[in-house]
């Protein structure tokens, strides 16, 4: 086993406002240490954020902790088995897979097989592994204005009637390309089938702009929204 030191560093991504997390080991790209691969890490709301997927929980559980260089976790992944062993934390049996994943944490416990990749068997001390998930986590430096402003239009839209009632389930919410003004609000329709929606409102302080842009969401019936994508099959049902 490969004991290494963690450190989690935001970097700015390739298209505006999506960063993602590299993750260095002993000071060294996580990626360099799987052989013949091409993958980066995740969006910090992601891999630090809801079900805090570094965190090891009581069962040893697997995790996507990077994703094809391209941005789709779909065509690819590095996900090791995270687990606690006393004072240490370790990823074992990193395996790559296809299809599988959409985020870091796994939708279903049966993955199949997967490809095994050469990344070494790694051993932390948990103690400075904590920390530095923790310390990762609370660091909000990288968020620009309208990363802000999509985090609190998601949380006006998630705590409004008016999607749920119609049978819309909202899934994601983010700034659009190189627009300014533009996001994208990521859906599930009634059918299930993912729509992506395109609104706009004038630039403005994060809560006044994520409160127009709900506005202009809500205010029209979903047969008026800009869709950007509609997607051709229905998502599975929940488990």
């Amino acid at each position: 086993m490969h004991r290494a030191q963690l450190s989690l560093r935001v970097e700015e991504g390739e298209v505006r406002d999506q960063p993602r997390v590299t993750i260095l080991l002993d000071g060294r790209d996580l990626d360099l240490l799987v052989e013949g691969s091409e993958f980066i890490g995740f969006d910090p709301d992601e891999i630090l954020g809801e079900g805090a997927p570094l965190v090891p929980l009581e069962q040893p559980r697997r995790v996507a902790v990077y994703r094809c260089e391209c941005g789709l976790p779909g065509c690819g992944v590095v996900a090791p088995q995270i687990s606690r062993e006393g004072d240490e934390i370790v990823w074992r049996d990193a395996r790559d897979y296809t299809g599988v994943f959409d985020g870091p944490l796994a939708p279903a416990e049966d993955l199949g097989e997967g490809a095994l990749l050469s990344l070494p068997e790694l051993g932390f001390d948990a103690a400075q592994y904590l920390e530095e998930v923790q310390r990762a986590t609370a660091d909000r430096s990288w968020e620009s204005e309208r990363r802000v402003t999509a985090r609190l239009l998601k949380d006006i839209l998630l705590a409004s009637e008016e999607l749920c009632s119609a049978g819309y389930c909202l899934q994601w919410v983010g700034p659009w390309g190189q627009q300014p003004e533009a996001f994208n609000v990521v859906m599930l329709d009634p059918e299930r089938v993912q729509v992506v929606v395109d609104v706009l409102a004038p630039a403005q302080e994060p809560p006044a702009w994520a409160a127009a842009l709900a506005e202009s969401l809500l205010s029209k019936d979903p047969a008026e929204w800009t869709l950007t994508f509609e997607g051709n099959y229905p998502w599975p049902e929940d488990d």
